[in-house]
């Protein structure tokens, strides 16, 4: 696999990993969230089910994909750390 089609797909694989991560994290955050309070303040759907998962379901899934996006993050960086460096040589 040349470069250019590598970046590409790692690219997109972080893309998608980032968009589960941000979509798992507002449910977490608006749909099943947790807390303290009366009853943990949770709401009435935190002991259930959304989308057929469970909230420590999305908990796993959120954080799957938040490790998954970060370490393409750093692949990425890596991949591209030519660039980087040429561009912090630029600055100075």
């Amino acid at each position: 696999m040349n470069r250019v089609k590598l970046n590409l797909f790692i690219n997109i694989l972080s893309f998608f990993a980032f968009l589960i991560s941000t979509i798992t994290g507002l449910v977490l955050w608006l749909v099943l969230p947790g807390g303290y309070g009366f009853r943990g303040g949770r709401s009435p759907l935190s002991d259930g089910i959304f989308l057929g998962l469970a909230r420590y379901d999305w908990i796993d899934l959120h954080n799957l994909s938040s490790i998954i996006f970060v370490v393409l993050v750093a692949v990425h960086l890596v991949l591209h750390r030519r660039w980087i460096k040429n561009a912090i040589a630029r600055l100075k």
